[in-house]
C-alpha cells in the first residue's frame, strides 16, 4: 500500500467535487517489445499475495496482491501499478495567488472554470500548501506581476501550473483505492460507466447522458446502453491514437475508489 499522484482533467475534477465519479480507466501502454503481431495471448491475472514473498535489501518481505496481465506466449506477467489500501492524490491545473489580507494560498483552474457563484473566490478550498511550492514553476516568483481579474481581493496570481507538474502539496483531493480489475475497455458496464463521472442532464423522456464528440447526447429512451456509449464518446475524446481508442477495445485497468477532501499529508498528520 503506497501513495501516488494521479492526473485528472478539469472536468473530473468537478466529478469528483460532487460525488459522481468513484472510478477511472487507464491505458495500458505495453512496452513495444510486447506490443508486436506475434506477442498476443494477453489475459487479465494476479500476481503477489498471501504467501508470496520477495527479498528486498536483502530482506524477506511480502508481495501485495496486485491486479495484472499475462502472456501466454511468453510467460510475461506484467502487474499493475494500483493495488487495493493505495491512496492517490489529485493533481490537477492550479496556481498560487496572493489576497489583500497577506494570506497565500491556491486556486484551481477546475474550481475557477465552474458556473458557481462562489468559483471566482473559492473561499471554502483549503490552504493545501505554501506558495514555495508552486512559486518555483517556471517564472512564476513573487517579482513576477500577472495581475488576473477573478477577484476583487486577488493582488497577485503566479502562471498556471499544469497538473502534471502540480506537487503533492497542493492537492485538495485523495482517493483511496478500493478494487483494480485489469479487462478490456469494452468490458465497460452501464454502472461502470456512470461510475466514471460522466454529464447526465434532463430531457424528454427522462435521463440523457452527455456526447463528448459534439451530438446531442445519449437518452435513457435509447435501444441499448445510453451510459456505455456516452463514456465510449468521453474516452475517444481522449484517445485518438491507433490501438487505443474504444473500437480498438485496448487492456485498460479499472480503479474504484473513495472520494477523500483535504490535503493527503495534513490528513495522515
Amino acid at each position: 500500500m503506497s501513495d501516488k499522484g494521479i492526473i485528472f482533467a478539469a472536468p473530473m475534477v468537478r466529478a469528483l467535487l460532487v460525488g459522481q465519479k468513484t472510478q477511472t480507466r487507464r491505458l495500458i501502454k505495453l512496452r513495444k517489445e510486447y506490443s508486436r503481431p506475434d506477442m498476443g495471448g494477453w489475459a487479465a491475472t494476479t500476481t503477489g499475495g498471501e504467501g508470496v514473498f520477495a527479498i528486498v535489501k536483502g530482506q524477506r518481505v511480502s508481495v501485495p496482491k496486485r491486479a495484472a496481465i499475462w502472456n501466454q506466449t511468453t510467460g510475461t506477467t506484467i502487474g499493475m501499478r494500483y493495488t487495493a489500501g493505495d491512496r492517490l492524490y489529485v493533481r490537477e491545473t492550479c496556481r498560487a495567488i496572493e489576497r489583500t489580507s497577506g494570506w497565500d494560498q491556491f486556486q484551481y483552474r477546475a474550481t475557477l472554470d465552474w458556473e458557481d457563484d462562489d468559483a471566482e473566490s473559492v473561499p471554502d478550498e483549503p490552504n493545501a500548501g505554501g506558495w514555495g511550492d508552486l512559486s518555483v514553476y517556471s517564472r512564476g516568483k513573487r517579482g513576477r506581476k500577472n495581475f488576473a481579474t477573478c477577484g476583487d481581493d486577488l493582488t497577485f496570481a503566479g502562471p498556471w501550473v499544469p497538473a502534471i507538474h502540480a506537487p503533492r502539496s497542493t492537492s485538495r483531493l485523495w482517493l483511496l483505492v478500493t478494487d483494480v480489475r485489469v479487462q478490456r475497455l469494452q468490458e465497460c458496464s452501464e454502472a461502470d460507466a456512470k461510475a466514471e463521472g460522466i454529464e447526465g442532464f434532463a430531457c424528454i423522456g427522462g435521463q440523457a447522458w452527455r456526447d463528448y464528440g459534439g451530438g446531442s447526447g445519449f437518452s435513457t429512451t435509447d435501444p441499448a446502453d445510453p451510459a456505455k456509449r456516452s463514456y465510449a464518446t468521453l474516452w475517444n475524446s481522449l484517445h485518438t491514437a491507433e490501438g487505443e481508442r474504444w473500437a480498438d477495445n485496448p487492456w485498460i485497468v479499472a480503479v474504484s475508489f473513495d472520494v477523500h477532501r483535504g490535503n493527503i499529508d495534513q490528513v495522515q498528520a
